[in-house]
């Protein structure tokens, strides 16, 4: 399964969602989603090429794997994220873990965890709610 993390770094890393999403099931889960788009996204597929595009590929965003991890169906890899919107919240990078749920080699459950132990990305985590609080609803 290491290859399915593998191709999806390298596809978010060459900027190129269409990539990203061959390794998505068609219904694949979102587990503690928050990404909230401007427009109504009526399935979780299209939400979450929604997510990646904005927080990722505009913002010429990177992943560098530290750490992979499988155990039955399931993967996690702790990634350092890089990106322009980090940079200009005044950040270097922050970690997070990418966790997925693999079934007949597509991504069935997606999770994306901020790492709350790491002090730079509490950080950006307090910037973010600080602009979502004065974000018109």
């Amino acid at each position: 399964m290491k290859e399915i993390f593998d191709a999806y770094v390298k596809a978010m890393n060459d900027g190129n969602i269409d990539e990203v999403m061959t390794l998505m099931a068609e219904n694949v889960s979102l587990i503690n989603f928050r990404y909230r788009p401007v427009s109504p996204i009526s399935n979780s597929r299209d939400l979450l090429r929604a997510y990646i595009t904005e927080s990722i590929i505009e913002q010429n965003g990177q992943i560098f794997p530290i750490d992979f991890s499988e155990t039955d169906n399931r993967i996690e890899g702790k990634v350092e994220v890089r990106s322009d919107r980090i940079t200009k919240a005044g950040f270097e990078r922050i970690i997070g873990f990418e966790k997925f749920t693999i079934e007949n080699a597509k991504i069935t459950q997606f999770e994306f965890q901020m790492d709350l132990s790491d002090e730079t990305t509490c950080g950006f985590l307090e910037f973010v709610k600080n602009l979502e609080a004065n974000r018109p609803k």
